[in-house]
């Protein structure tokens, strides 16, 4: 009676793969664009994140590598340079609410960022600004990519995570997905006519 039981759930399962593989496209591709609402919060003023910039190719010269803030913002001390992973770090606070510009220059070329700074509860935040690659910009839509034969590779702020608070539990937003379209599919089994 086992091996029937479980020939039978294989059976399901085969049936169950191609409609799961077909969503999974779509599906991931709107994980993403909500990943922009709710993965993340924007800063608020006088609340200080980690800026990093990594330049494409290896032995650049970081101490080139300057950022220009923009108005309504403030640099946090000196820029942290790795030449190990080719990349400069800085702390910025801003000062104001608003969409405040990062540019950032080196050797007489300039790539910019904006940094999103509200009090509201949504704003749509975008952490990265992608490199001209096709899974770079897939996985980061929020922005333009950077310019060809840019000098940076990818630009990131990196901005407070959001949680959703859940009977008193604060979690990630996919888990609070995953249980509300669980409690949906159940709630809607017999109105949609669909045995489990």
């Amino acid at each position: 009676a086992l091996s029937h039981m479980l020939l039978a759930n294989l059976i399901y399962l085969r049936y169950a793969a191609w409609p799961l593989l077909l969503l999974l496209v779509p599906f991931g591709l709107v994980i993403v664009h909500l990943d922009q609402w709710y993965g993340y919060q924007p800063l608020k003023p006088e609340q200080s994140a980690l800026v990093t910039l990594k330049l494409a190719g290896h032995g650049n010269d970081l101490s080139k590598v300057q950022l220009e803030p923009g108005d309504g913002l403030e640099l946090m001390g000196k820029p942290l340079r790795i030449p190990h992973t080719d990349e400069v770090n800085w702390s910025v606070r801003p000062q104001q609410q608003g969409a405040a510009m990062l540019t950032f220059l080196f050797e007489g070329q300039q790539v910019q960022k904006k940094l999103i700074i509200s009090n509201q509860g949504f704003e749509r935040v975008s952490a990265v600004t992608p490199a001209r690659e096709f899974w770079d910009i897939l996985q980061h839509p929020g922005e333009p990519p950077l310019p060809p034969n840019s000098f940076a590779k990818r630009i990131s702020v990196h901005y407070p995570i959001r949680r959703i608070d859940l009977l008193g539990w604060e979690t990630h937003w996919l888990v609070f997905l995953m249980l509300v379209s669980m409690l949906t599919a159940l709630v809607f089994k017999r109105l949609l006519r669909v045995q489990i």
